[in-house]
C-alpha cells in the first residue's frame, strides 16, 4: 500500500443496502486494519447481482488501462491514480502528491450513475455520496493526506497499530 494514496472500494448500493439493512455505518471486512477477517467463502461479493462491466465502461472512458501482474483488470497511471476491477471488487488508489480532483469527480459521479456508495480502506466506513464534499472531506482526513503534512505522526501511528496485532 502506497501511503500516498487514499483509497475506497465502490460498491453497489441496492447490495450494500440489502447486506446490512442501511447504508450507514462500516463493512469491517474492507476496512485495512480490521480485527477480524471473515472465514473463507463469508466474504460479501457485492458485485454479483450488479453489473461490474457497465461500471468498468465507465472507467475506460475516463481512464487508459494499463499493465497489471494479477487479475485485476487495472485503469489509470502507474504511480499515481489507478482504479483496480476484478469481478468482486471495485478498488480506488487516489494519488494524494499530485491530486486531480477533476478526476475524483469523475469517479464520483460514475459511481452515482450506477447507484454505488463507496467504502473507506481505512475505516470500512461507508459514504452514501450525498455530495462531492462528502468524499473530499474523507480524503483531507485520511492517512494518506495527513501523511503529507506530517509523515513522522502518520509511521508512528501505523508502528503502533502494527505492534498491538
Amino acid at each position: 500500500m502506497a501511503l500516498t494514496h487514499f483509497r475506497f472500494h465502490i460498491l453497489p448500493k441496492g447490495a450494500v443496502s440489502d447486506s446490512h439493512g442501511s447504508l450507514s455505518g462500516k463493512l469491517s471486512e474492507y476496512a485495512e486494519y480490521h480485527e477480524t477477517i471473515p472465514p473463507e467463502g463469508e466474504f460479501v461479493n457485492y458485485w454479483k447481482n450488479y453489473s461490474i462491466s457497465d461500471f468498468e465502461a465507465g472507467i475506460r472512458h475516463i481512464l487508459p488501462r494499463i499493465d497489471s501482474w494479477g487479475d485485476a483488470r487495472v485503469y489509470g497511471c502507474e504511480n499515481k491514480t489507478k482504479v483496480e476491477i476484478d469481478e468482486e471488487d471495485v478498488l480506488v488508489k487516489f494519488d494524494v502528491l499530485s491530486p486531480d480532483y477533476r478526476l475524483l469527480k469523475e469517479i464520483y459521479k460514475l459511481s452515482l450513475k450506477h447507484e454505488c456508495v463507496v467504502v473507506l480502506s481505512e475505516s470500512g466506513s461507508i459514504l452514501a455520496l450525498m455530495n462531492f464534499d462528502q468524499l473530499v472531506q474523507s480524503l483531507h482526513e485520511s492517512k494518506a493526506y495527513r501523511f503529507l503534512q506530517s509523515p513522522n505522526d502518520i509511521l508512528e501511528e501505523i508502528k503502533q497499530k502494527n505492534t498491538k496485532h
